[in-house]
């Protein structure tokens, strides 16, 4: 889209914030002592929802093994801050049972705000300088929550039980989550390719 004609100012902005945030994610690097650094790194394995294949933007290794997987996003500090307070980051928690699948470990998780040059984490003391998000669990305990939202969900789908979910919706019995479950959220409608479902105005 930014090397579209009349996106050349866009494109330069783009540019400018882009170079600044990298050099300090770079110096977050160099801080933490991480000793090397995997880019789309390859992610695999078996589940209790199937098999998942995909792989993290960052995948960091530490001094004594210890890991992390950084996930890129251009913009929502807000946003990601919130996914991580409320333990609802639920790709970082794929990826990072992928990851223990692997090696027996849990990685540390975290998002970086390129817009913003601004490091999110929930792990302490992990990058100097980044204060940690507080939240309520560990990326184990927030990968059963997962377990339990699917295997509900799975036993209504087998049923023929398919629920739509938008905004003005009242929930029935049916359509509330477990107590173990995670926490069911609309999509934007702006990414949500099932959003004519729910009608339209004239």
């Amino acid at each position: 889209m930014l090397l579209m004609p009349g996106k050349r100012a866009e494109l330069e902005s783009f540019r400018m914030h882009f170079r600044d945030s990298l050099g300090q994610l770079h110096a977050h690097l160099l801080a933490a002592g991480v000793s090397l650094v995997e880019p789309e790194k390859p992610l695999e394995g078996s589940t209790m929802l199937g098999k998942i294949i995909g792989s993290s933007d960052l995948l960091l290794t530490f001094g004594k093994k210890r890991e992390a997987i950084i996930d890129m996003k251009w913009e929502g500090t807000t946003k990601y801050r919130d996914k991580l307070a409320k333990q609802t980051h639920v790709q970082l928690a794929i990826y990072g049972k992928l990851r223990e699948q692997g090696t027996g470990r849990w990685p540390a998780v975290a998002y970086y705000i390129l817009r913003r040059g601004e490091m999110l984490t929930t792990a302490p003391d992990l990058f100097p300088g980044v204060t940690a998000v507080a939240n309520a669990g560990s990326t184990a305990e927030l990968w059963q929550r997962i377990a339990a939202t699917w295997t509900w969900r799975k036993k209504q789908i087998d049923a023929g039980d398919i629920e739509l979910i938008f905004e003005g919706l009242e929930p029935t019995d049916e359509s509330k989550p477990p107590p173990d479950a995670l926490p069911i959220e609309p999509l934007d409608p702006r990414y949500n390719p099932f959003v004519t479902l729910a009608g339209w105005e004239a």
